[in-house]
């Protein structure tokens, strides 16, 4: 898709800002002690490679995922109100984050966090943003993620054709 004139940047992703999340589930976080009265649910959602630069979501600390991640430990991405939540004003890059049964495992899993980004609204735009963990779609032999994301630099309509051609 990168390769259509006019795409500046291109991505895959489940789900997209404004869509829901990709899935929903309990965290844990290393050296945070959660209160059972205050466990929310966290959103989790599945991202390729640049899909952060695509949407314009700025990477606060740390990187973003690679195609060199596929095969590799499990890392994750989170977003800004998690790291605020569960860190403080500490760094989370190199902590862990233990997602409850939400990845399609019926156990725990265990995740590096390797990077933090700015919020995004998933749900409402009128709320603050939920807790949000992203994990790459492109971590293990299964690609998670059915969206195509693509930053243009001409009308997207204009791009329709091209589009679908490729895909």
């Amino acid at each position: 898709l990168e390769g259509i004139a006019g795409v500046r940047s291109a991505s895959l992703s489940a789900p997209t800002p404004l869509s829901g999340a990709g899935a929903a589930g309990f965290a844990t976080a290393e050296g945070y002690q959660e209160r059972p009265a205050d466990r929310r649910y966290i959103s989790v959602g599945w991202v390729a490679p640049k899909y952060f630069d695509t949407l314009e979501m700025p990477l606060l600390a740390g990187r973003d995922f690679s195609f060199q991640d596929q095969g590799g430990p499990s890392i994750a991405i989170i977003n800004q109100a998690m790291g605020r939540y569960y860190f403080g004003s500490g760094n989370p890059i190199g902590k862990h984050v233990t997602l409850d049964g939400v990845t399609g495992d019926s156990h725990a899993k265990s995740y590096e966090i390797v990077g933090v980004v700015g919020d995004v609204n998933y749900y409402e735009i009128r709320e603050a943003a939920k807790r949000t963990v992203y994990l790459p779609a492109f971590q293990n032999r299964n690609v998670i993620g059915g969206n195509f994301v693509l930053r243009t630099t001409i009308k997207p309509e204009s791009l329709t054709g091209d589009v679908r051609r490729t895909v």
